[in-house]
């Protein structure tokens, strides 16, 4: 959630890094070998997936 969201522009909306997509789609990953890891915006390493199951 945005706060104070209500009444921008999709121009706006975007600049804050919100998605106006009128399109969504769903997709499913894994598999017993697949590891994920995230950078945050300050660098730092999060894991995200281990062997195919959610850290998160």
């Amino acid at each position: 959630c945005v706060q104070g969201a209500e009444g921008l522009s999709d121009g706006e909306l975007a600049e804050l890094g919100v998605n106006v997509s009128m399109v969504h789609t769903d997709f499913m990953i894994g598999s017993p070998d697949m590891d994920v890891t995230g950078t945050t915006r300050d660098g730092r390493e999060v894991r995200i997936m281990t062997r195919g199951r959610f850290e998160v």
